[in-house]
């Protein structure tokens, strides 16, 4: 069923049938066969299949696709992960690369990006690392676009003067330099507001293109507010 990960699945079915022992509640996060580029999240058990006599003939398997759940969770945990770290932060710069790593991480993201209305704040980047190389390889053209400022022609300026969120499905190099050398697919960007007014940008991105959700968008113009009651 998520042939991608036959190498995981390979070692666990073959524990059972050494064991006789089932594999319960087993947590898997990957594509599904027909989006490969979408994680999902399966709920996944292993159990031996024997006949009349004992003799285990294989092993059978249970799998839950969990994916609105697991995405409900991480919603509702963001607002008191992110409250922790801006509990504990004295300066500015030490909160916002550790909320934007939150967030990716909650979320799904691959990189986020915190735009400060004021220029003479600076701009604040996280990138999730690659899990074989310890490098991303996103940094590059998104340190290009921490030098640029929030022209009204991009998305991230858009937002700061609309204060509306705005989720980019697909793309496209007029949205960010290089989108497509990077395997950059989607990206959603929201403000930061402050007593009415935006006083910030974020903009995060994913390797895996992501339809438009309403309640994450929803949880992160939350987000917005909550970050502008502490800038």
């Amino acid at each position: 069923m998520i042939p991608q990960l036959a190498h995981v699945i390979e070692p666990i079915a073959r524990r059972v049938l050494e064991t006789n022992e089932p594999v319960v509640a087993l947590e898997i996060a990957a594509g599904s066969p027909s989006r490969p580029d979408q994680q999902r999240d399966w709920l996944a058990s292993y159990y031996p299949v024997r006949a009349a006599d004992g003799q285990t003939l294989g092993v059978g398997a249970v799998i839950e696709e969990v994916t609105d759940r697991r995405r409900a969770e991480r919603r509702s945990e963001l607002p008191h992960a992110v409250a922790h770290v801006l509990g504990d932060a004295e300066l500015i710069g030490d909160a916002i690369p550790r909320v934007l790593e939150i967030v990716c991480e909650q979320l799904g993201w691959d990189a986020g990006l915190y735009w400060p209305v004021d220029p003479e704040r600076p701009q604040l980047l996280w990138v999730r690392p690659a899990r074989d190389t310890g490098e991303s390889g996103l940094e590059g053209s998104l340190a290009l676009e921490k030098r640029m400022t929030l022209a009204a022609t991009a998305v991230p300026g858009r937002v700061a003067q609309t204060g509306r969120a705005e989720w980019l499905s697909a793309l496209a190099p007029e949205h960010l330099a290089r989108a497509d050398a990077e395997a950059l697919r989607s990206s959603v960007v929201f403000p930061i507001s402050a007593d009415g007014a935006v006083v910030g940008v974020v903009e995060l991105f994913a390797r895996e293109t992501r339809a438009e959700d309403a309640e994450q968008l929803a949880s992160l113009a939350a987000l917005g507010v909550q970050l502008g009651q502490f800038l």
